[in-house]
């Protein structure tokens, strides 16, 4: 995982994918509509979403093998937790990976994990490769409304 501003995602980005990723943000304003919009077809595309947080109890571990995600707030604030999904999948053997949508999800765990705040005041984001399992969307005081934008780069690019 990284997490750092926004001014500094340019420091990892491989060299090859900056110019699109870098370019594709810059063009990035609130009004931007939910969904998914491509940038280099399967490789390398971004989905939009909105949502209301919630208390961490309610959100479920997430992992992926073929993307990484650069997730960043655009409106709001959220935590995201972090915890290797190694782990994970060796404590919840019943968790099936879906191809089609390249996602796996665990059953939550009482374990101490890593969380980072992902906020539009910050301007904060996180990089979660295959190997960092995440629970997005958790709620910093009270539920609120979010914006984010997902960035997913085929693993094979980085």
């Amino acid at each position: 995982m990284i997490y750092d501003t926004i001014e500094n995602l340019q420091k990892y980005l491989p060299q090859d994918l900056r110019k699109e990723v870098l370019g594709f943000l810059a063009s990035l304003t609130p009004e931007i509509p939910v969904g998914k919009h491509a940038i280099r077809g399967e490789d390398i595309f971004v989905n939009v979403n909105s949502y209301t947080t919630e208390p961490a109890e309610k959100r479920p571990w997430e992992a992926h093998r073929k993307y990484i995600d650069i997730q960043y707030a655009l409106a709001g604030s959220e935590f995201s937790q972090q915890f290797p999904t190694a782990v994970l999948a060796g404590a919840d053997k019943e968790a099936k990976y879906d191809a089609e949508n390249d996602v796996i999800f665990f059953k939550n765990t009482g374990a101490e994990v890593n969380a980072v705040l992902l906020s539009s005041d910050v301007k904060s984001f996180a990089v979660f490769f295959p190997q960092d399992a995440h629970k997005p969307g958790i709620s910093v005081n009270t539920p609120v409304e979010i914006k984010k934008v997902i960035f997913k780069i085929d693993a094979k690019l980085w």
